[in-house]
């Protein structure tokens, strides 16, 4: 057990290596699969769960294991409804634009494209929710608990940074489309935090 004198430190080193994690997995975020072998693509995607693990370690041992409160809370027969009517219009969603095509012409692809695709999916997806879920989440709930509002006001936080995390497609979309994924993370990421 660490002294009590030595938990801020602990602390501050724990941020500071999630923070690096965090910025590692993105660098080494795999590239175009036409510029790589696969060895290479399965190298870097070995990285990438590696830093996952770390990530999700280091997040895991600040937030109390992702719990944020100690009961279970139980859900209203309205709120098991209204979201199983939200996922069933996510479902639709996804079939009406034609991602179900897409996914399966993913599996007729070379070895190159499906390894880069699946290390980015798990790479963006997995760091984004860790971060913003995990981490951000309980250390902005743990700022806040004098507050009545502070489930509130750290949902609606927690989905502007990551709304703003898609700014990194800046580098490869277009300033309309990046805008409209910043927007629309931040509308999914409020949904699912309430």
């Amino acid at each position: 057990m660490v002294q009590k004198k030595y938990k801020p430190i602990m602390f501050l080193i724990k941020n500071i290596a999630i923070i690096i994690t965090f910025f590692i997995g993105i660098l080494i975020e795999p590239y175009s699969p036409d510029q790589a072998p696969l060895k290479n693509l399965i190298i870097i995607t070995f990285l990438l769960i590696v830093c996952i693990y770390i990530f999700s370690w280091l997040v895991n041992s600040i937030s109390n294991h992702g719990r944020l409160f100690i009961h279970r809370i139980e859900l209203s027969t309205f709120q098991k409804y209204s979201s199983l009517l939200a996922f069933g219009y996510f479902i639709l969603l996804y079939i009406i634009n034609e991602n179900i095509q897409s996914m399966l012409l993913l599996f007729q692809s070379s070895p190159e494209v499906i390894v880069t695709c699946t290390a980015i999916a798990l790479g963006a997806g997995f760091f984004e929710e860790y971060l913003v879920r995990g981490y951000l989440f309980n250390l902005i709930q743990r700022f806040l608990k004098k507050y009545n509002s502070k489930l509130l006001i750290t949902s609606i936080v927690t989905s502007i940074i990551f709304g703003l995390l898609h700014l990194f497609n800046l580098r490869s979309g277009t300033v309309e489309g990046v805008a409209q994924q910043v927007f629309y993370a931040f509308c999914m990421g409020l949904f699912f935090l309430w």
